[in-house]
């Protein structure tokens, strides 16, 4: 079932009404929301009623009473599932209730994209960094579960990097300056690992950008070299050119034993290179000689 997103949200209160002598023991709340979902034929709204119960206390917290449920029996269009929830809302406040607060807009279409990458890649305090190919799986996974089509993934991923569609589609070294490195870490094998050739299509455009690869912690190149897969191969021709700046001594010495036998020898060709440099250079434990003295 797709995923539903509350768009606008009520809580009501119960307020006695002028002829109950007795005061209530118990407060009671009902939480009105719009919520859409979003499927293969596109999005589609509700009224989600949920109720709850407190001690008549300042400081009780409300327990909910059940899951909630929706209240009309089929999915209808924005119009109409607007018109159920003020219907609703003056019935409920008929029978006594106020509002009590609003949230507007509080869970946006895209808020659970967000959270889901911020969850991943900030661990807690005293935690090693998460690693990035977990957040590339679950982010894989929220939008299988949510049954969303490649134009409704790109619209989220606009919002998660707070950049514009077009930009998104047609990036510049400014727009990938303006990306955290977490959330490259992710999208970049997210989109040239999709199925989709489009999708894919969109990842090249942004690899091909020189800076977008630097953006990127080496230790996360170094993993995404050592697989087999669409990672490494987007690497490779970077790693003869650019192998020791992107991963450093300590990178390339890891690649010598990678699945790939072109990284292992991209690999193997700059560790020559180096003990090549290094046998050249002075001993810094040599003493300067004048070629004009003899000793």
């Amino acid at each position: 079932m797709a995923k539903l997103i509350e768009q606008d949200g009520f809580t009501l209160r119960l307020t006695p009404l002028d002829h109950d002598d007795e005061p209530a023991r118990e407060r009671q709340f009902v939480r009105l929301a719009l919520v859409r979902r979003v499927t293969f034929l596109g999005r589609s709204f509700n009224v989600r009623e949920s109720r709850a119960q407190a001690h008549a206390t300042a400081d009780a917290v409300p327990r909910a009473l059940g899951d909630g449920r929706l209240l009309a029996w089929r999915w209808q269009g924005l119009r109409d599932a607007r018109a159920l929830l003020q219907h609703r809302i003056e019935s409920l406040t008929g029978l006594g209730y106020e509002i009590v607060e609003r949230s507007q807009g509080t869970r946006g279409e895209w808020d659970w994209l967000r959270e889901l990458v911020r969850q991943r890649l900030r661990p807690s305090a005293g935690d090693v960094a998460a690693h990035p190919r977990s957040g590339v799986e679950a982010l894989r996974d929220a939008l299988t579960r949510l049954g969303l089509s490649e134009e409704e993934v790109l619209p989220g991923v606009a919002e998660l990097l707070g950049l514009p569609m077009q930009r998104v589609l047609q990036p510049t070294p400014a727009a990938v300056a303006a990306c955290e490195a977490s959330q490259l870490s992710i999208l970049i094998p997210f989109f040239l690992e999709h199925p989709t050739p489009a999708l894919r299509e969109i990842g090249q455009r942004w690899w091909s950008i020189p800076s977008t690869a630097y953006e990127i912690e080496p230790w996360i190149l170094r993993e995404w070299a050592s697989e087999d897969g669409p990672m490494a191969k987007a690497l490779v021709s970077r790693l003869d050119r650019e192998g020791l700046a992107l991963l450093n001594v300590d990178g390339l010495a890891a690649l010598t034993t990678a699945r790939r036998r072109d990284v292992r020898d991209a690999a193997r060709r700059w560790l020559t290179r180096i003990e090549r440099t290094d046998a050249r250079a002075p001993s810094p434990t040599e003493p300067h000689r004048s070629p004009n003295r003899r000793g």
